[in-house]
């Protein structure tokens, strides 16, 4: 008998683990601020990589930048779709902002040149969708790259993680990348410019207003 229940025990917890483990498998955890976590399904992403690369990273206000598209699809695709999209400062120089691709094959990249121009100082972004379509049409899936320009009188930063990391770069770089003494007037200073960028507003959305920026 007590040879059955030490038998069972064994089965409970290897039963046990397998659970947890098949669980934190398809899960991923999310700390919030009270440290406790909820658990939440994890959404396979699309089989398509999309990216947007800048062949000039410290460009000027009136320069041309050239901008690679590279896609590259995890399966053999038969048609895409690609739109671009700018917005604020930048200006694509280009004649047609939506094209078809014809078949891509699996792990194939296709580059795509695009040209873009700096017209001004402030905020801008180029944004580029690509969708895989179905025979008859339908969108069956579809991947982003969105390219952030902060641009002043000396330089334009470019990135790809949003204005708010625009507007910390551009403030470090106005201390020569160096952090102000704490306890200096420098130091406040700094800490105001920071404040400011962190809790003005400044949180990124699929589609920021760049009006009157």
């Amino acid at each position: 008998m007590k040879c059955a229940e030490k038998v069972f025990s064994k089965i409970f917890v290897f039963s046990v683990v397998i659970l947890g483990w098949t669980i934190l498998s398809y899960k991923e955890w999310l700390p919030w601020e009270d440290q406790t976590a909820i658990s939440m399904p994890v959404k396979p992403l699309p089989p398509l990589d999309v990216e947007l690369m800048p062949q000039i990273l410290s460009p000027k206000i009136g320069d041309i930048v050239p901008v690679d598209l590279v896609i590259l699809p995890k399966m053999k695709i038969e048609r895409l779709i690609v739109k671009l999209e700018k917005e604020g400062i930048v200006d694509l120089i280009i004649d047609d902002r939506s094209m078809e691709l014809e078949k891509i094959e699996k792990d194939i990249e296709r580059h795509i040149p695009i040209k873009i121009k700096i017209v001004d100082e402030g905020k801008g972004r180029l944004r580029a969708d690509v969708f895989s379509l179905s025979q008859g049409g339908e969108v069956v899936f579809g991947r982003s790259s969105t390219l952030y320009f902060l641009s002043g009188p000396e330089e334009v930063l470019i990135g790809k993680d949003g204005f708010v990391n625009l507007e910390v770069e551009r403030l470090k770089r106005n201390y020569r990348g160096k952090f102000p003494e704490p306890g200096t007037p420098e130091y406040e200073e700094y800490r105001r410019e920071l404040d400011k960028i962190l809790g003005g507003g400044a949180i990124e959305t699929n589609k920021p207003s760049l009006e009157g920026e």
